[in-house]
């Protein structure tokens, strides 16, 4: 597998070989060379989701090798156990994550008739070329929004927010590029660089939190119009 380092000078490479074409008025090779960059971003992300998944993989087989503890009343003990206890709900939280984003798009959005592409651990691509983030949260209700969603702070062109409910119903909404375009600057981001999503249900309308207060009402977003936007 190439080092997406390696990558990257491909990458710049070509943009040098593209600013070249473009002086000389070689706009085939223009077209070729932007075509072989688009590919390099493919290449890249790929290598990045197939890393999350190994690290995935690595946190399996770690958890299985740990020795089960059985020691009462000691305070690190407790502390060791908690911190287990957490450690493997966070990992259970992105692996119901992965199950509930494999089967949006391997389900719904086939019957819908768009296939996606996948280039990383949460993003994917149409049949235009286009990148879509697909985050995932499950309910928090001692939240205000319940729902917190991110995203690498990397925009795509669109959005899909898969929330699920305590209940264990997935709601989704498909967010245009339009909405994409005009909140991603003012959505919050968190110490790793990732986008958040804040999502709450006040009665039958669901709404998504800005990071200045404007609240953005995301009913008419659901997916029964995801087979149009996702072109």
């Amino acid at each position: 597998m190439s080092d997406p380092a390696v990558i990257e000078q491909l990458r710049q490479a070509i943009f040098g070989k593209i600013a070249d074409s473009a002086k000389k008025g070689l706009t085939d090779q223009v077209a070729r060379l932007a075509s072989l960059a688009k590919r390099c971003d493919s290449a890249i992300e790929t290598i990045k989701g197939l890393e999350a998944d190994v690290d995935h993989i690595k946190e399996e087989l770690k958890k299985m090798e740990q020795p089960i503890v059985n020691v009462a009343g000691s305070t690190s003990s407790r502390s060791s156990i908690e911190a287990r206890k957490q450690g493997s709900r966070k990992a259970g939280s992105r692996e119901r994550g992965r199950e509930v984003r494999d089967n949006w798009v391997g389900n719904a959005l086939r019957n819908l008739g768009v296939r996606l592409r996948r280039l990383g651990e949460v993003t994917y691509q149409t049949p235009s070329g286009k990148t879509i983030g697909i985050p995932y949260a499950s309910e928090a209700p001692e939240r205000t929004y319940p729902w917190w969603l991110g995203l690498p702070d990397k925009q795509p062109y669109f959005v899909v927010l898969l929330c699920e409910t305590t209940e264990g119903q997935v709601v989704d909404f498909v967010l245009d590029h339009r909405l994409v375009e005009q909140s991603w600057g003012a959505l919050s981001r968190d110490s790793n660089h990732h986008v958040k999503f804040h999502v709450k249900k006040s009665g039958p309308n669901w709404e998504l939190k800005l990071k200045d207060g404007p609240i953005i009402q995301l009913n008419q977003y659901h997916q029964g119009e995801a087979a149009n936007i996702l072109q």
